[in-house]
C-alpha cells in the first residue's frame, strides 16, 4: 500500500509539472506593449490589468467586426461604457485564447494573466497554436503557442490557407524595449536572396530571429492565395509634415492600381505611436469622404469607413491632424481595406498594409531642425580615359536634429556638350539612372535619416566624347517630418569642370634604317643609320642604341662618328651600346670597322636625318657586305627602349 501511493504522488507530482508553465507572467515596459494569450484560459482583463497605477489602456481588435475593444482601469464601469459608445468601441472585458492585444502601461512592471489556481489542462484539450480557421482574410490581432518565426508558421499553414484560397501576406510584431516593428513579407521571401533582408533594413524595422514567444502578440495579414482573383488593388502612401505651429498634418494617398473598380466602402486604419503624453487628434478630412471614430481627442487608434469606390487609377486623400504643444517625435501608420469590414480579397495587401511614417516637431519657440549642407565637386577622372569626369555630391547634417527621411538628391547637368554621356553612380545613396546619353536630371535616394555631424555622400561619373565645359548642379531634399531652416545651402550647389578636347596627334613611331659603304684603300667599312619618327609626337630623354659586328676580319675595330651620345666601348663580336640624345635630332649616326693600317685616321660623316623614339621596345636591322678580301661582314642594330632623361 505504502509503494502504490508513493507511486500515485509522483505521477501526480510529473502531471502538475508538465502544466507550470502555464502561469504567465508578463514583463511589461513604460508605454505600449503588444502580448498574445496563448492559454486554454481566457483573460479577466479587469481582474489582471486593473491596476490604475500601472496600467493606462488596454486594447484589443476584433478582426470580425473590424473595430475596437477598449478599458481603461482609469474610469468606472459606468464612465468606461459611456466613454466607448462615444468612441464606438466596444467595453474589453475578456481576451480569450489565442487572441493578441495591446497594453499602455504607466510604468514597467511583471503581472501574471492567468489565474494560478485554474485546474491543468485536460487530456484532448486542443493546443493553443493556430490553425486556418483563426486567420479569416484581412487583420488579426494574434498569440498562440506555436513557438514559431512568420517563415515557419507560413510553412506549416500554407497547405490549408491555398486550400482556403488565403495566404500569409506579411506579420507584425511590436519590440517594447527598441519601439520598432519586426516584420515578415512572405512574397519578399520568396524572391530569396536578401530581398526580405534588405527591405527589413530600409525601414528600420527588426527581423524576426527567434520565434514569436508564448506572450508576444502579433498582427498576421491574410490576403488571397491560389484560386480568388482581386477586383482591385489598394495602394497606400503616408507622409507627415509640420503644419503650422506645433501642428501636424498626415496624408494617407489611397490609389487603386489594380484594373477594376474597388469594392465600397473602403475601411482606413490610422495608428499613432510613441507620441508624446499631451499629443492629441484634432480631425480628420481630404478628398476620401470618410467618417472616423473616435472625434478629435486623445491620441487613440483611429478607425475610418468611405462609402465611396476607387476607379482603376484612380486616387483619393484623407487628412489627419494632431497637436504636439510641447513638441516630440511619433509613428503614424495606415492600413486600407475595401469591402464590408475590409472583407474583399486583393491580391497585393504589403502596398496598402501598415504604411508608416515619423515626424519630429520641435519645442515651441523654435524653428530648428535639420540644416542640410551640401558640397558639390567636378574633376577629370583619367583612370577611365582622357575625355573622363566625375562628380560628387556630400550632404552634411548640421543639426541640430536628425534629418527627416528619405534624403533626396536631384542632379542637374547644366548645357551639357553634345554627346556627353552619364555612365554609372556609386555612394551613400540609390540611383536609378541607367547608362547612356546624359539627362536632365537624376534622383538618388537614400532611405534613411542622416544623424547631426554625419554626411551621405555619391559619385556621379560622367564621359565628353568631344570635350568641352561641364557644369553640374545638386539639391538636398529630406522627408517632410523635419523642417531644413536654411534651404539656400543645399539647393543649386553647382561645380564646373573643364574637358579637353580629344588629341588628334598620334604617338611617337620609330624606324631605323642601315647602309654601308666601303671607301678607300683603308678599307673603312661606313655604317650610317638613320632613325625616322613615323607619328606626329616628338620624342624626349635619352634614346639607347644597340649594334653588332660579326663576322668580321681579325684586326676590325669601331670608330664612332657623330650624334651619338656616350657609348660602351666593345670589340667586335660584343654588343656596343650607345645614349642618344634625342636632342641630337637631325644627325645620323656611323661608325667603320677598320680593317688594317691608320687606326688614327677615323672619319666623321654628318648626315642629316631625324632622331625620335619609337612605341615599340626594339627594332632590328641588318646589313650584310663584302670586304674585298671575299670575307662577310653582317651588322646588326638594335633600337632599345627609350627612356626619359
Amino acid at each position: 500500500m505504502l509503494s502504490f501511493t508513493i507511486r500515485l504522488f509522483v505521477v501526480l507530482g510529473m502531471f502538475f509539472t508538465s502544466y507550470a508553465s502555464a502561469i504567465t507572467s508578463v514583463n511589461f515596459v513604460a508605454g505600449w506593449n503588444l502580448n498574445g494569450n496563448s492559454e486554454a484560459a481566457g483573460i479577466d482583463v479587469a481582474a489582471r490589468l486593473g491596476d490604475p497605477s500601472k496600467i493606462t489602456t488596454v486594447w484589443k481588435w476584433d478582426k470580425l467586426a473590424m473595430k475596437w475593444a477598449f478599458y481603461t482601469p482609469l474610469m468606472t464601469p459606468t464612465e468606461l461604457a459611456a466613454y466607448a459608445q462615444s468612441k464606438g468601441y466596444d467595453v474589453l472585458s475578456r481576451i480569450e485564447p489565442k487572441e493578441g492585444f495591446w497594453v499602455n502601461a504607466s510604468s514597467a512592471h511583471s503581472v501574471i494573466l492567468t489565474d494560478p489556481l485554474a485546474p491543468p489542462p485536460a487530456p484532448g484539450d486542443p493546443a493553443m497554436t493556430l490553425l486556418v480557421s483563426d486567420l479569416p482574410i484581412g487583420w488579426s490581432l494574434v498569440g498562440s503557442a506555436d513557438n514559431k518565426t512568420p517563415s515557419q508558421l507560413n510553412a506549416s499553414l500554407s497547405g490549408g490557407l491555398n486550400a482556403a484560397g488565403k495566404a500569409i501576406t506579411t506579420t507584425w510584431a511590436w519590440d517594447a524595449p527598441s519601439m520598432k516593428w519586426r516584420f515578415y513579407a512572405r512574397v519578399l521571401e520568396q524572391q530569396g536572396g536578401t530581398t526580405l533582408a534588405d527591405y527589413i533594413t530600409s525601414k528600420s524595422y527588426l527581423p524576426f530571429i527567434t520565434g514569436l514567444s508564448l506572450t508576444d502578440g502579433y498582427w498576421m495579414n491574410i490576403g488571397v492565395g491560389s484560386g480568388l482573383a482581386s477586383t482591385a488593388d489598394l495602394g497606400v502612401t503616408k507622409t507627415c509634415a509640420i503644419n503650422g505651429a506645433q501642428s501636424v498634418l498626415c496624408t494617407v494617398t489611397v490609389t487603386n492600381n489594380g484594373l477594376a473598380a474597388s469594392v465600397s466602402p473602403i475601411s482606413l486604419s490610422d495608428i499613432v505611436s510613441g507620441a508624446p503624453a499631451d499629443a492629441t487628434y484634432t480631425g480628420a478630412g481630404g478628398t476620401l469622404p470618410i467618417s472616423c471614430t473616435p472625434g478629435a481627442g486623445p491620441i487613440t487608434p483611429i478607425a475610418c469607413s468611405a462609402n465611396v469606390s476607387l476607379a482603376p487609377s484612380e486616387s483619393k486623400d484623407a487628412l489627419f491632424s494632431f497637436s504636439l504643444p510641447q513638441g516630440g517625435t511619433f509613428t503614424n501608420c495606415a492600413t486600407v481595406l475595401q469591402g464590408n469590414s475590409g472583407t474583399q480579397p486583393e491580391a497585393n495587401t504589403a502596398d496598402n498594409t501598415n504604411i508608416c511614417t515619423t515626424i519630429t516637431v520641435p519645442p515651441p519657440g523654435t524653428t530648428t531642425g535639420a540644416d542640410l549642407v551640401v558640397t558639390k565637386n567636378c574633376a577629370l577622372d583619367p583612370s577611365h580615359g582622357p575625355q573622363a569626369v566625375y562628380c560628387d555630391v556630400t550632404v552634411h547634417n548640421n543639426g541640430p536634429l536628425a534629418s527627416g527621411s528619405p534624403i533626396t538628391v536631384i542632379d542637374t547637368p547644366v548645357s551639357p556638350p553634345a554627346g556627353t554621356l552619364f555612365t554609372s553612380s556609386s555612394g551613400s545613396f540609390m540611383c536609378s539612372q541607367t547608362a547612356g546619353p546624359v539627362p536632365a536630371s537624376m534622383a538618388c535616394t537614400y532611405n534613411g535619416s542622416i544623424p547631426v555631424g554625419q554626411n551621405g555622400t555619391t559619385f556621379y561619373y560622367f564621359n565628353l566624347p568631344q570635350g568641352g565645359t561641364f557644369q553640374n548642379c545638386a539639391t538636398a531634399s529630406q522627408g517632410s517630418s523635419v523642417v531644413d531652416p536654411n534651404p539656400a545651402n543645399n539647393t543649386n550647389i553647382c561645380a564646373t569642370v573643364v574637358v579637353p578636347a580629344p588629341s588628334t596627334s598620334t604617338p611617337t613611331d620609330l624606324t631605323i634604317t642601315k647602309t654601308a659603304v666601303i671607301t678607300g684603300d683603308k678599307i673603312v667599312y661606313t655604317i650610317t643609320i638613320t632613325i625616322t619618327n613615323l607619328g606626329t609626337t616628338p620624342p624626349s630623354g635619352v634614346i639607347h642604341l644597340s649594334d653588332l659586328l660579326s663576322n668580321f676580319p681579325a684586326g676590325t675595330y669601331y670608330d664612332f662618328g657623330s650624334g651619338v651620345g656616350s657609348c660602351t666601348t666593345a670589340t667586335p663580336g660584343t654588343a656596343w651600346d650607345c645614349e642618344v640624345p634625342a636632342s641630337n635630332l637631325g644627325f645620323a649616326w656611323w661608325a667603320d670597322p677598320t680593317g688594317f693600317q691608320d687606326r688614327n685616321d677615323p672619319h666623321f660623316v654628318d648626315e642629316p636625318g631625324d632622331l625620335y623614339e619609337h612605341n615599340h621596345r626594339w627594332h632590328n636591322n641588318c646589313q650584310r657586305r663584302e670586304w674585298p678580301s671575299g670575307s662577310a661582314v653582317q651588322q646588326h642594330t638594335h633600337l632599345g627602349k627609350f627612356e626619359s632623361g
